[in-house]
C-alpha cells in the first residue's frame, strides 16, 4: 500500500557509523538533510504490495516478547495468520527482550528497549518482518518507506545506531539497512510532532537468492540515553520498485500547461514537465529542451535547457514578449518522439492609442442615404497590439449636415477593431464624425459629406399666387415638390420657407410649429407644405422656399397679397391644394 505524504519537511541523511553521527553539529546535519532531497527514492515507482502494510488486518493483532530476562524468539507469529512476524532477544541474566505488539489500525510497536553498561554496551532488541511472495529483479531500485512515531526526537544519531530503522533482506541476509547504508540511500523527514518518514533505497545490480524480506527494526547498539528511544511505532509501510537507470520514454506537462499573461509580464506558473520511463518511473538528470516561437507572439524563457531532478521534473519560467496572441511552447527530450506542449496566450496591455482604419479619403453620399463604408477604428496598446473589449465612443454634429450612426458606443473585437455605419441626414454639406477612447486625448476624425444628386429639382407645387384677407388663412397651401434626377419624389429633404419679417407678411404653419421662417421635411410624395396666415398689414409680398444646403438651386417664390376685404382672389382659376 502506498500513501501520499506531505513533503514540507527537510529530509535528513544517516551517516555510516554511530560515532560520527552523534557528534554532528546541527548545521552539518541540516546540510546533509538538504543534499538528501536529491537522493531520495524516485516518486511514482511501481508499488510492490506489502500485505497488511497499514496494519488494518484483525488477524495480525497481538503481542509477543517481553517476559523473562534473556528470552528470545525468531519469526514468532503475531495474531492468527500474520503476515507480520516478530523476532526479539534479551541479554542472559541482564535484560528482558522488548515487547512487539500490533494493534489493529494503529501500527506495530517495539517497546521496552533497554541498554546497560557492564564492561561494555549491552542491549536487547527486536524487529518485525515478513517475506514477500516475489523476488528481487536485477536492474531495479527498491525503496522501502514507513512512518515512525516515537515518544521523543528521532534524529540522525538514533537512526544510525539501529535503535529505529528499516532493512531489506533475502534468505536471512541483510542487503540494506538504515544502520549501515551510505548517506545517499537514506532519508529522514518530519511529518508532524514526533512523527517521521524514514526511507531506505537499495539497487539490485546482481541476482539475489531468495524473495524480498522487509524488516522494521529496533536493535540499538548503544546505551538507552537521551539520544536513544525506548519505543517506536511503525505505520504505513510500503515498497516501490523502479529502474536504476531509467530511460526517458515520455515527457508531459504537469503544471502551467494552459495560461495567459499580459505582454511584457511573467506568466503566473512555471512551465513544468515530468520525464518518465516506460514503467512510469521518473527519469533524473535528463536534459529537457524548452523551445518558444522565433517570431510573433512568444515568450522569453528563464532557460532553454534544464536537467530533470530526482523526481524527473524540470521547469522553466516564461515572460510574455511584446506581441499579443496565442502560441505553443514545445518541450522535448532526446529519444522521446512526442514533445510536451504548453498553450500560452499573451494578452494586450492597457489601450493607449486609437487609429482610423479603412478608406483614408473623405466619404460622401447622397443626403438621406447610407455611406458606403463603415467608420472603423482600431485600439492598440503601447506595443501596437490590438486591444479587445475597449469602449469607443462615436459622435456626429448635433446640428446641420450630419449623419445618424448605428451606435454611439461600441467595443473592440479580438482584432482591436470597432465599427459603426452612418446614414446621411437630409442636409447637404461636409462635417466630421469622431471616434474617441477614454484616456486618449485626441479623438480620430472621419471626413464626411452629404451631397445632393445632380439634376435634383425643386418646383412650385401649388399656391403660387394668392390673395387673402388680413388676419386670415390663405385658401391654398404653399407647396413645393422636390424630385430626384429620374423624376421620382425625393423625400426626407429639408425645405425652408421664409416670409418677410416686416410689413405685409404672413405667419407660416406646418400644423405644429409657426413663424415667419419655417423648415419642413419633404413627405414620401416629395412635397413640403405650409399654411400662410395673412397678418394685419395690407400689401403685396413674396414667400420664398429653398432647399436647405442646395446652394446651386434657385428658390421657389410665392406671390401673396393681403387685402382688407376679400372681394375676389387671383389664381382661383388655377388648381391648388388647401392645407390639411
Amino acid at each position: 500500500m502506498k500513501t501520499d505524504l506531505p513533503h514540507s519537511f527537510l529530509p535528513q541523511r544517516a551517516r555510516p557509523n554511530r560515532t560520527s553521527r552523534r557528534g554532528l553539529p546541527a548545521f552539518v546535519a541540516a546540510a546533509l538533510a538538504g543534499a538528501c532531497l536529491l537522493a531520495a527514492a524516485p516518486a511514482g515507482a511501481v508499488d510492490v504490495p506489502i500485505p497488511n502494510g497499514d496494519f488494518s488486518s484483525a488477524t495480525n493483532v497481538g503481542t509477543i516478547g517481553g517476559g523473562l530476562i534473556g528470552g528470545s524468539g525468531s519469526d514468532v507469529a503475531i495474531g492468527s495468520s500474520g503476515p507480520w512476524t516478530g523476532s526479539y532477544y534479551g541479554a542472559l541474566g541482564l535484560l528482558a527482550p522488548p515487547e512487539l505488539s500490533i494493534a489493529q489500525g494503529e501500527g506495530a510497536t517495539i517497546g521496552g528497549l533497554l541498554g546497560i553498561n557492564v564492561l561494555g554496551l549491552i542491549n536487547n532488541g527486536g524487529f518485525f518482518s515478513q517475506t514477500l511472495p516475489v523476488g528481487y529483479e536485477v536492474g531495479k531500485r527498491y525503496t522501502i518507506r514507513a512512518r515512525v512515531s516515537v515518544a521523543g526526537v528521532l534524529d540522525l544519531g538514533v537512526l544510525g545506531s539501529g535503535n529505529v530503522g528499516l532493512a531489506l533482506r533475502a534468505n536471512g541476509t541483510t542487503l540494506a539497512s538504515t544502520k549501515t547504508a551510505p548517506p545517499q540511500l537514506i532519508t529522514l523527514g518530519t511529518i508532524g510532532v514526533n512523527e517521521y518518514e524514514v526511507t531506505l533505497r537499495h539497487d539490485v545490480i546482481a541476482p539475489v537468492d531468495g524473495n524480498i524480506d522487509v524488516q522494521l527494526l529496533g536493535t540499538p547498539s548503544g546505551l538507552l540515553t537521551a539520544s536513544l528511544l525506548a519505543a517506536a511505532t511503525y505505520t504505513h509501510v510500503w515498497l516501490d520498485a523502479g529502474a536504476i537507470n531509467p530511460v526517458a520514454g515520455s515527457v508531459v506537462a504537469v503544471d502551467g500547461a494552459t495560461q495567459s499573461a499580459t505582454v511584457g509580464q511573467p506568466f503566473p506558473q512555471p512551465l513544468t514537465v515530468k520525464v518518465t520511463d516506460a514503467d512510469g518511473d521518473p527519469v533524473p538528470n535528463v536534459a529537457v529542451q524548452f523551445d518558444a516561437p522565433a517570431s510573433g507572439a512568444g515568450a522569453v524563457l528563464s532557460a532553454s535547457t534544464v536537467l530533470t531532478g530526482a523526481n524527473g521534473v524540470a521547469s522553466a519560467t516564461a515572460t510574455a514578449n511584446t506581441v499579443s496572441g496565442g502560441y505553443t511552447i514545445s518541450v522535448s527530450v532526446t529519444g522521446v518522439d512526442t514533445p510536451a506542449t504548453f498553450s500560452l496566450i499573451n494578452t494586450a496591455a492597457e489601450p493607449v492609442a486609437i487609429d482610423a482604419v479603412g478608406p483614408q479619403d473623405a466619404q460622401s453620399t447622397d443626403v438621406a442615404t447610407m455611406f458606403a463604408e463603415p467608420l472603423v477604428a482600431k485600439v492598440s496598446d503601447e506595443f501596437g497590439n490590438p486591444v479587445e473589449g475597449a469602449a469607443v465612443t462615436f459622435a456626429t454634429p448635433s446640428a446641420g449636415a450630419s449623419a445618424t450612426l448605428s451606435a454611439s458606443e461600441a467595443t473592440t473585437d479580438a482584432n482591436g477593431l470597432v465599427s459603426v455605419t452612418a446614414m446621411a441626414n437630409a442636409l447637404p454639406g461636409s462635417y466630421v464624425a469622431t471616434a474617441s477612447l477614454a484616456g486618449v486625448a485626441e479623438p480620430i476624425e472621419f471626413d464626411l459629406t452629404n451631397t445632393l444628386p445632380g439634376g435634383t429639382t425643386i418646383d412650385q407645387g401649388g399656391g403660387g399666387r394668392q390673395t387673402g384677407e388680413v388676419n386670415s388663412a390663405f385658401r391654398c397651401a404653399l407647396e413645393v415638390a422636390v424630385a430626384r434626377p429620374d423624376g421620382s419624389p425625393y423625400s426626407g429633404l429639408q425645405v425652408r420657407f421664409e416670409a418677410p419679417a416686416t410689413g405685409a407678411s404672413s405667419t407660416l404653419s406646418d400644423g405644429t410649429h409657426t413663424g415667419t421662417s419655417l423648415t419642413v421635411v419633404t413627405a414620401p410624395d416629395g412635397k413640403a407644405r405650409v399654411q400662410a396666415i395673412a397678418n394685419e398689414i395690407e400689401g403685396d409680398y413674396e414667400v420664398i422656399a429653398e432647399l436647405v444646403g442646395a446652394d446651386g438651386l434657385p428658390p421657389v417664390t410665392f406671390a401673396l397679397r393681403n387685402v382688407g376685404s376679400l372681394i375676389h382672389a387671383d389664381g382661383f382659376d388655377s388648381p391648388c391644394t388647401p392645407f390639411q
